[in-house]
């Protein structure tokens, strides 16, 4: 028999808790912490009784206070009697202490009015509550809702103040109050008062006007229409329509007073004449004023500052008294120089002034100037100051008749009114006529000036041709007196009136003498021996000679003695013979000089500043007037590729031709082509400096965009000037706009995955560069992308970015379905290349010419990155 010795075994059971249940407790404890988080941060639970739930939104709409979000909208309702809406909100916990029984809500949106418009936030962020706590110390939990803001000013940060008036007088809640002319307050409320016999007003004056407020100021009503209707005609006064409508006030802040408390009481005056505020004065008015008895008004710079009071007789019975009275805000403006014009109404051909005062009567315009302080002033009509200012030059004519002169006619130079006739008179069988030239023009009175009578329409026959000449409609109907201005500085004592330009012409006669100048021409010109030379058509000299010198011809020309002074450094001579036709894609024009010059040719100039007009130490003749005018700077550009570039192609700045190519020349040694240009005397100046930038313009098309168009036709050059003064001929040329030739990089992949030329680099699914060029690598073990990430855009690329392929359309199918993924329009067609840049931490920027790699297909991430990029 044996015996079994094998060991018995032993049953433990295990208390420990296994890991599996760290999960669950950590789940049951987060969800624990959310709930309580949710229940501390949802606040008080309030509900507000509303008349409308137009503009409140669960979720949406925000509770504030000073413009702080204190609180949201979470349900709105039907109230149980259908008399409203009740809205419940939630207000924020650190805000709960705002809530009392007698906090007010309101809706705040955006309305618009004459005066304005308000709650202009509202339009933005949509519709709003506002909240004003209350003083009292119960809480609560349940209001009703304004219909409209609180009309005490208790919300608006000012000054409360309290007006008294006899009659509302066109006030209203919201009627502005203006310190010169400012909008500084607004009326609050109004209402009778305790008696019924009065209105009490009450206002508020915002901040940080308060202080203009002092226990001295005045306050009068600006509101509606003042109208005064007598025999010398109707007087309208109004401030604005604003007051038209809604009223206003308006008041003074006296330098002695003290300032004002809350709440302080002041009485509201009908005008500012009832208020006794205003600088008195005294104005002497000529007989023919032609002024309102009362109410015309003083203006300053087109704003009435005051009005006439009353017009009245001196004590001597001998000279007429106009009493106004001045806002105190322009009372400095009263001195000893100042001085008043009387306003008058003037229809006329040449136009319409002062209409109004055929109603309402003249008014006086306040002209100040430096001074002691003064309340006495003597008014004028601005002809006769003009007539009487000792500054102004005064000349004499004498004639055998008037020609029509009166005082008040118009003396002009060059069709610029200068003067005008003070005086027509007979004196020992002569007609003496009185000119006054403003002083402005003074230098212009020479020893040997010509005046005569300028008429709208002059004829003139001669030899050279028929001359007509028709000045302005509103100069046909009335004649003006002009003059040349000719000699030494040294006026004369008097001179002649000619009836006409013709005969004023006439009787200057020649002066005997010339003076000879030399012109120079690549050949003979159509003119000859004794064809005339013109200035603006007038003949002052001949063609005297002409001889071949090398490959030029040179022409001698005389120019009378007393035309000489015509011809400076400045002056471009051009051939001025039979018809000269200009022709080109906007239409054509035809040219044709007097009558005299298609038969024997001729010679005529001018003045122009910025024009090469000399060569080989003679005047150059210019083949017509356009080729001279358009004769300036010659500059060079140089460029890798004259490409479409060729003589003529024009130079533009935003769209105005500035200049033009004359020629394109290849450079050898260096490799390039020098393009010649000529920039337009008008121009030089501004294009010519030595910053200014030149590029050529050219077309691009593609299915999703256009740019260029207009180059389709003909390639041109823009330019940008420059902004420094130093001036320069010589310039390069490139291919881009100035600032967007961007940032250029390398992009390696092993193959092109059919990029071109043009195909879009896109961030963001937004074109921010373009494909360059693509090439194999020296090795051919790879292929290299030239890409230009265009300017703006430069920072968006750092060292850590990644760059992918974008080109076609993406199609991924699988067992939870199919997507399709596709770039622009752009990168189907001509392929394209996305990047991203990883989050944080940002690298530093890349720089020019960085090689990066090119992936074939992006991360699922990086598609996900959103990564702030500052610039």
């Amino acid at each position: 028999m044996t015996t079994n010795n094998l060991p018995n075994a032993e049953i433990k059971k295990d208390r420990s808790i296994s890991p599996l249940w760290i999960l669950p407790l950590l789940s049951l404890a987060l969800a624990a912490w959310l709930v309580y988080g949710a229940i501390n941060e949802a606040g008080t639970r309030i509900m507000i009784q509303f008349d409308t739930a137009q503009g409140l939104v669960p979720g949406r709409t925000p509770i504030r206070y000073k413009g702080l979000e204190i609180g949201m909208v979470r349900k709105v309702e039907l109230a149980d009697n259908l008399s409203g809406i009740t809205v419940f909100a939630d207000i924020y916990p650190k805000a709960q202490n705002t809530l009392s029984q007698d906090t007010e809500f309101w809706l705040v949106s955006p309305q618009a009015s004459l005066e304005g418009i308000s709650g202009l936030d509202a339009l933005v962020a949509g519709n709003y509550i506002a909240i004003m706590p209350g003083e009292s110390r119960e809480s609560a939990t349940e209001f009703v809702a304004l219909k409209s803001a609180p009309v005490d000013a208790s919300h608006i940060d000012g000054l409360p103040i309290s007006l008294t008036s006899p009659t509302l007088n066109g006030l209203s809640v919201g009627s502005k109050i203006y310190y010169r002319r400012i909008p500084v307050g607004e009326v609050t409320n109004y209402a009778l008062s305790s008696d019924s016999q009065s209105v009490q007003v009450n206002a508020v004056i915002r901040a940080p006007y308060e202080s203009l407020v002092k226990t001295s100021s005045r306050f009068w009503n600006i509101s509606g229409l003042q109208t005064q209707i007598g025999f010398d005609g109707v007087d309208i006064q109004m401030e604005g329509l604003s007051t038209l409508i809604l009223g206003g006030i308006a008041f003074d802040s006296p330098l002695d007073g003290e300032l004002a408390e809350e709440n302080r009481h002041f009485r509201l005056y009908d005008s500012i004449n009832m208020a006794g505020r205003g600088t008195e004065i005294q104005i002497i008015l000529p007989e023919d004023n032609q002024m309102s008895q009362r109410g015309s008004a003083i203006v300053y710079k087109g704003l009435s500052i005051g009005e006439v009071t009353q017009i009245s007789l001196d004590d001597n019975q001998e000279q007429i008294i106009a009493t106004g009275l001045i806002e105190p805000a322009f009372h400095h403006l009263l001195t000893q120089n100042s001085r008043f014009s009387i306003e008058q109404a003037s229809i006329s051909l040449s136009g319409v002034k002062n209409l109004g005062n055929l109603i309402t009567g003249n008014y006086l315009r306040l002209i100040p100037a430096d001074g002691e302080p003064s309340q006495m002033f003597t008014a004028t009509t601005e002809s006769s100051y003009f007539i009487n200012d000792s500054n102004n030059t005064r000349v004499t004519l004498f004639s055998e008749a008037s020609f029509g002169m009166s005082p008040g006619v118009t003396v002009r130079h060059r069709g610029i009114d200068v003067g005008q006739i003070a005086e027509v008179r007979l004196e020992d069988e002569r007609v003496r006529t009185e000119l006054v030239i403003d002083h402005k023009y003074a230098h212009l009175i020479k020893s040997d000036n010509r005046f005569y009578v300028d008429s709208g329409f002059q004829a003139e026959l001669s030899t050279e041709g028929v001359t007509v000449d028709i000045l302005p409609f509103k100069r046909l109907v009335r004649e003006s007196l002009s003059f040349t201005s000719d000699g030494n500085t040294t006026p004369a004592k008097q001179y002649p009136l000619y009836q006409s330009k013709q005969a004023a012409r006439i009787a200057s006669g020649n002066a005997e003498g010339h003076k000879r100048f030399t012109l120079i021409h690549e050949k003979k010109p159509g003119i000859e021996i004794g064809s005339a030379v013109l200035y603006k058509d007038i003949k002052v000299g001949k063609v005297a000679e002409y001889q071949l010198k090398g490959d030029f011809v040179v022409i001698g020309i005389d120019i009378s003695n007393n035309f000489t002074y015509l011809v400076n450094k400045h002056t471009v001579f051009w051939n001025y013979s039979g018809i000269s036709v200009d022709a080109g894609l906007t239409g054509f024009s035809i040219e044709t000089g007097p009558l005299s010059t298609m038969v024997n040719g001729g010679i005529a100039f001018h003045e122009q500043a910025g024009i090469d007009n000399k060569l080989k130490g003679h005047f150059r003749l210019f083949d017509n007037e356009r080729a001279a005018s358009r004769t300036g700077t010659i500059i060079t550009l140089r460029a890798d590729d004259a490409g479409a570039i060729s003589k003529t192609t024009p130079i533009r700045y935003r769209g105005v031709t500035v200049g033009q190519v004359r020629q394109t020349i290849p450079d050898f040694e260096q490799q390039d082509v020098i393009v010649e240009a000529n920039i337009y005397p008008e121009y030089v100046h501004t294009i010519t400096q030595s910053d200014s930038y030149f590029w050529v313009v050219k077309p691009k098309l593609s299915l999703t965009q256009s740019e260029n168009l207009e180059s389709l036709l003909t390639t041109y050059i823009a330019v940008d000037p420059g902004s420094t003064r130093q001036k320069a001929t010589k310039f390069a040329l490139f291919t881009e706009p100035k600032g967007s030739q961007g940032m250029q990089l390398t992009l390696q992949s092993p193959m092109s995955y059919d990029l071109t030329e043009g195909a879009p680099v896109l961030f963001r699914q937004m074109q921010v560069g373009e494909v360059n060029t693509v090439s194999l690598g020296e090795l051919a073990d790879r292929v290299d992308v030239r890409i230009t990430i265009y300017s703006p855009y430069r920072h968006l690329v750092r060292k850590n970015t990644v760059f992918w392929n974008q080109s076609g359309v993406e199609f991924n199918l699988g067992f939870t379905g199919a997507s399709v993924e596709a770039g622009t329009l752009d990168s189907i067609l001509k392929g394209g290349i996305s990047f991203a840049t990883p989050p944080a931490p940002l690298q530093a920027r890349a720089s020019s010419n960085t090689p990066f790699l090119l992936h074939a297909s992006p991360l699922p991430e990086w598609k996900n990155w959103r990564t702030a990029i500052p610039r």
